[in-house]
């Protein structure tokens, strides 16, 4: 039995390619991590961070986890959820 492919899309896949993921988890992980990241967001919110940091971010650096604070910044202080201590 032959291990399935991985389809990355648009013609990629494991055997021509690589794909690093981010996803909800790791933004929601870093939003406990500072004093005012006290809101709780939802899966939706979350893509909408990835997708900002996926438009955003330089791409001869790639996507850190400076981005992805950046941009849960942004999303709070524009949605109105920043909350100050």
């Amino acid at each position: 039995m032959t291990k399935p492919k991985l389809d990355y899309g648009n013609g990629y896949n494991e055997t021509n390619s690589i794909a690093l993921i981010w996803s909800i988890e790791d933004v929601k992980s870093i939003k406990g991590s500072f004093d005012h990241r006290d809101v709780d967001l939802t899966d939706e919110e979350c893509m909408e961070i990835l997708g900002n940091v996926l438009s955003n971010h330089d791409a001869s650096e790639g996507v850190s986890w400076s981005d992805i604070c950046y941009e849960v910044d942004v999303y709070l202080e524009e949605s109105g959820k920043w909350v100050d201590k």
